[in-house]
């Protein structure tokens, strides 16, 4: 699901300085706006930065300790996927309308069209509104029959098709169960 679609536009190092700087913009043809992410590295801090540039205009997004490991656009909407360790990620949204969305732990697939985010919270997969921010609160949770596994290492595979999460993972008794659930129809008049 994730295409990431980058132009390398900027590496300076000076390293007598201790310090380095990348900068990398998006090309996704189908935007009028893209995201630019500047990252400063020094002895002491690492900091990167995602703007958005639209025409002439360069607008603060996220400041985050890591470059994003993907940028991707669908439906009119960023999602914008930062590593920060083992079973950890932080995922923002973005739509151009200035809707800022997240951090989401642990993303595992998303319908841009519906703004609906289907993420892992503790042993089962919840259903988010793409555009809140601060305490999440789930619209819908799905628990899967996973006994005492982790549902991270459970999960095999999450697809989107026709505005449904097609869920596979591997259940207690150690068998392939795949599960079909709705993306439900979230507030269309805010997306």
């Amino acid at each position: 699901m994730f295409i990431r679609s980058f132009i390398l536009l900027v590496v300076a190092a000076q390293p007598l300085l201790g310090y380095a700087e990348t900068r990398e913009i998006t090309n996704f043809r189908t935007s009028d706006v893209q995201l630019e992410t500047s990252c400063i590295k020094t002895k002491t801090v690492d900091t990167c930065v995602v703007y958005r540039l639209m025409k002439n205009e360069r607008k603060k997004l996220i400041s985050f300790p890591f470059p994003p490991s993907n940028i991707a656009y669908e439906d009119g909407v960023f999602a914008i996927a930062f590593p920060c360790g083992t079973e950890c990620s932080a995922t923002y949204f973005y739509k151009p309308t200035n809707k800022l969305g997240g951090p989401f732990p642990l993303v595992v697939s998303y319908d841009a069209g519906r703004g609906i985010v289907l993420g892992v919270s503790g042993n089962s997969l919840e259903m988010y509104d793409m555009f809140s921010s601060g305490k999440m609160k789930a619209i819908e949770s799905i628990t899967l029959d996973v006994g005492n596994s982790s549902i991270v290492e459970a999960i095999r595979d999450v697809e989107l098709k026709n505005h449904t999460f097609v869920i596979a993972y591997t259940d207690r008794r150690g068998d392939i169960v795949k599960i079909n659930k709705i993306v439900p129809v979230h507030r269309p008049d805010k997306l």
